[in-house]
């Protein structure tokens, strides 16, 4: 996948364009576009629902006395490494950790949603001893917390890349001969750019 970046240039008059690694997203429904389907709610007897409202899960815990999850059981494979991702915000003035369980305990912190209420993009990356290849996906917060969730995303990665609902081919910036400005079979020329390495596993 190739898009333009208008928000990332190295300055005024020049185009940026993200090239990204190809990818899956493991999650069903990771948008909530078909409500609750492929989710579960498991809240320990403390009260907490989650309901989805125009495509955002909405995860009711202020008035739990227990911790409330949003579940999803997943097929991995265990000897690899998975990264977690979501896209939440904190819908009732308070800071939020979210934690998330692949298998193995403890649950794992993820991330914080701040009291600000903005939306955040939270992420972790799993190490094998951290999953089973059968789990059930908790995503948890704790009692009186109300979080809201744009998206989910778990990828066979060391690292996240941008959210996607599906498979994502690899990104390939090609630029046509015809539209270069010099005789490339007879002109000397060099190719320079900026880069700005937004995932730096590996990065080359």
């Amino acid at each position: 996948c190739t898009t333009i970046r208008k928000d990332v240039i190295p300055f005024d008059g020049v185009k940026s364009f993200a090239v990204e690694d190809e990818t899956t997203n493991l999650i069903s429904n990771p948008q909530f576009l078909n409500g609750m389907t492929s989710y579960s709610r498991y809240n320990w007897g403390g009260g907490g629902y989650i309901e989805v409202v125009d495509g955002i899960a909405h995860m009711h815990n202020e008035s739990g006395t227990r911790e409330l999850a949003l579940t999803q059981p997943l097929t991995l494979d265990s000897t690899k490494l998975y990264t977690f991702s979501a896209k939440v915000r904190s819908a009732n003035q308070r800071n939020i950790d979210v934690n998330v369980y692949l298998g193995r305990m403890p649950y794992r912190l993820v991330g914080r949603a701040p009291a600000s209420g903005e939306w955040v993009t939270l992420s972790r990356t799993y190490s094998p001893d951290e999953i089973t290849s059968s789990p059930t996906m908790h995503l948890k917060i704790p009692s009186g917390a109300y979080l809201q969730v744009d998206w989910l995303q778990l990828e066979q990665k060391p690292f996240a890349t941008s959210f996607v609902d599906g498979s994502r081919p690899k990104g390939r910036l090609v630029i046509p001969v015809e539209d270069l400005k010099f005789d490339i079979a007879n002109d000397d020329w060099v190719i320079s750019y900026w880069k700005y390495p937004v995932a730096t596993h590996n990065d080359a």
